[in-house]
């Protein structure tokens, strides 16, 4: 599973080493990035190894294999293989593989975490939600509620949760007799069964819609295909997570304006499809690289998109790293397709 993260973390961050910085805005990427001066705003922060000890006054955007959060930030999205947080912040969201929150974290309000596995300590002075494979909960301090879905889950002595602790029903749990919880309640999972035949239908009927999809835009416009390659990975995610957030914005407010709503519409549209065709887009580009790099016959686009997105849709529908995975396909397709725009211009 951990060669399977970097494998993919590497054909989809390139390594790079640039640095952008403004007033209210930094942008740093470097294989091993060490964050030692103060940030008068936010940031995004990308490298294999990425390790932040000086506060960023903002929105802290890390993205990397190992990572180790030692600062303080008012808002952060941490993405990374291994995570080590020892720091602070206000409200944040985690997505990692080995995930842990050590004993002198300190989240002032929200967090919610997607992990495998995960080792939470420190305090959290509002709420937690938790999404993992293996969950253990020692010398921590949660002062309201916690809910976690999860297969395993081990709560250790000096732990205290104030609120309610709610759980999958399924989830095999032990609880230390010194940990103090106000109350706990059981959820039950309600996951539809199917049979592993119609789970691969599924797959199958998905993967091929999206490679008819493929065959049809590149036979209308062959010209998009040409011009994209997974190439200033850096800049596309950067122009991605923009996107990502700017765009939906912008359209909602256009289009609660009396003379902003056609072009709002067209820009909701346009956010949406580049969403539902990101497996297309970042899939044909890996499938080149793939193609280009190692397979070295005679070029075929059809081969190519064939190859890189059948890859990306199984990765995208493995548990734990499939969402990770999405959410870097959508930022490079977006990324990919603003690039394009500003070449145009």
């Amino acid at each position: 599973m951990k060669k399977l993260f970097l494998t993919l973390l590497t054909l989809l961050i390139l390594p790079i080493s640039v640095s952008a910085d403004s007033d209210s805005f930094t942008y740093e990427i470097e294989d091993n990035l060490t964050l030692s001066q103060k940030v008068n705003g936010s940031g995004i922060f990308l490298g294999d190894n990425v390790d932040l000890f000086e506060e960023i006054n903002g929105v802290g955007i890390i993205l990397g294999n190992n990572i180790n959060y030692k600062t303080k930030s008012n808002y952060a999205l941490i993405l990374g293989n291994n995570i080590d947080l020892s720091g602070s912040f206000e409200d944040g969201v985690i997505l990692g593989n080995n995930v842990n929150l050590k004993e002198d974290s300190i989240i002032t309000r929200d967090i919610v975490i997607f992990a495998n596995e995960l080792v939470l300590e420190g305090n959290i002075n509002r709420d937690i939600v938790i999404y993992a494979n293996n969950v253990v909960i020692k010398n921590a301090n949660i002062a309201r509620n916690i809910k976690i879905q999860s297969q395993d889950i081990k709560i250790e002595n000096n732990t205290k949760i104030n609120g309610i602790l709610t759980y999958n029903d399924k989830a095999n749990i032990s609880i230390n007799d010194e940990a103090i919880i106000n109350e706990t309640k059981k959820i039950e999972d309600k996951i539809e069964k199917q049979s592993i035949w119609d789970i691969i239908l599924n797959h199958v009927t998905t993967l091929i819609s999206l490679l008819v999809l493929f065959a049809v835009s590149l036979f209308i416009i062959p010209s998009l295909y040409k011009k994209i390659k997974l190439e200033d990975m850096a800049k596309k995610i950067g122009y991605g997570l923009l996107a990502l957030i700017l765009l939906p914005l912008v359209s909602l407010i256009l289009i609660f304006t009396t003379f902003g709503l056609s072009l709002g519409l067209v820009i909701l549209n346009f956010y949406i499809l580049i969403i539902t065709t990101s497996t297309i887009i970042t899939g044909y580009m890996i499938g080149q690289y793939l193609w280009d790099k190692f397979i070295k016959l005679k070029p075929s686009p059809y081969l190519k998109g064939l190859l890189g997105i059948s890859i990306l849709y199984i990765i995208k529908s493995l548990p734990l790293i499939g969402g990770l995975i999405s959410l870097f396909s959508i930022l490079i397709a977006e990324g990919t397709i603003i690039s394009l725009f500003k070449k145009k211009k």
